[in-house]
């Protein structure tokens, strides 16, 4: 019945769900993602921006191209602009832009400038936030799906251990638990932990090399944290195994110029209102996380002596000096 008068609520209503829209620097993507942002009309629109990195040629331009897609609301809005005058990278530009948003609404959709949603994509997310708004064991939303359309015949939702940012969307309540410098890795949450979270070794090895590169600030990134806070409050994320989004960034601060095959996946066509009435089993819902790990990647195994090079060098204070000495110099 409650989920009945939540589609009344969505069928009838604005759409009031507040967005947020990530930019930098590449106008053309921007468009595509802004284009679909004005079909569904948000009364509340959110937009970050990092600033030039001023050695850059032509940065500064591309930045102000892309600013100006604010001019481009034209319909009944609320906008809010984070404009920010310097460049504060990958990693914190995006947090920073996160931040900023969470100080000003409870719940929210979050849009990076390549992620280019599905109109279903809303629906799901602004179900999904008041759904499970309460629900303490789920901390996002996911509108990505891995899974290359293998069970688009399915209906229905699955909470997941995988945690996919392109296209997401979650509370306050969850962000708040959010930290940039992941200080309890290691300390008050290890390697064994991930272990047993996972069910997984090879799953549990992988995600400690991503946190340990953030630590020894190896890998710029924000969303490698957010990671480690589902993770560290044993907290899930809801997923459909149909596909929203389609992110066209083969350029930016991870990409490198040349589409993978995550890039350009296509939609496919899903009732989310229908989906987020069923959730799948726990037996159901593992086999989809293992095919997604498998699919991008975690599930080979990495070489003891990797493994036990690695270990030395975060657990033992002076090799963890001389490391950071080598790659200053």
């Amino acid at each position: 019945m409650r989920d009945d008068v939540i589609l009344q609520k969505h069928q009838i209503q604005k759409f009031d769900t507040p967005v947020l829209f990530i930019i930098f620097n590449r106008p053309d993507n921007a468009k595509k993602v802004f284009d679909v942002i004005r079909s569904i009309k948000p009364t509340k629109l959110f937009i970050a921006a990092d600033g030039p990195r001023y050695p850059i040629k032509n940065e500064y331009a591309l930045c102000e191209e892309t600013r100006h897609i604010i001019c481009q609301v034209d319909w009944p809005c609320e906008v809010k602009t984070l404009f920010q005058d310097r460049n504060l990278g990958v990693g914190r530009g995006g947090a920073a832009g996160i931040n900023w948003f969470f100080e000003h609404v409870e719940a929210g959709i979050i849009l990076e400038d390549d992620c280019v949603p599905s109109e279903e994509f809303f629906q799901f997310c602004s179900q999904g936030l008041e759904q499970f708004c309460d629900d303490t064991s789920v901390m996002m939303l996911a509108g990505t799906s891995y899974h290359f359309g293998k069970h688009q015949e399915l209906q229905g939702f699955y909470k997941s251990k995988h945690y996919a940012i392109w296209g997401w969307a979650t509370w306050r309540r969850a962000w708040q638990l959010y930290s940039y410098q992941i200080p309890d890795w290691r300390c008050d949450f290890t390697y064994s932990d991930l272990k047993n979270f996972f069910g997984s070794a090879l799953i549990a090895q992988r995600w400690a090399k991503i946190f340990d590169d953030i630590q020894m600030k190896r890998l710029e990134a924000w969303d490698a944290q957010w990671v480690f806070a589902c993770i560290k409050q044993q907290a899930k994320s809801v997923c459909l195994t149909a596909n929203m989004i389609s992110n066209v960034g083969y350029h930016g601060g991870h990409a490198n110029g040349n589409p993978s095959p995550y890039h350009e996946m296509p939609y496919q066509k899903v009732n989310a209102a229908d989906c987020l009435r069923h959730e799948f089993s726990s037996i159901e819902s593992n086999i989809f996380d293992m095919e997604v790990y498998e699919r991008i990647g975690f599930l080979y195994k990495e070489s003891a002596y990797k493994l036990a090079g690695r270990s030395l060098i975060t657990q033992i204070p002076i090799l963890k000096k001389i490391y950071e000495f080598i790659k200053r110099a």
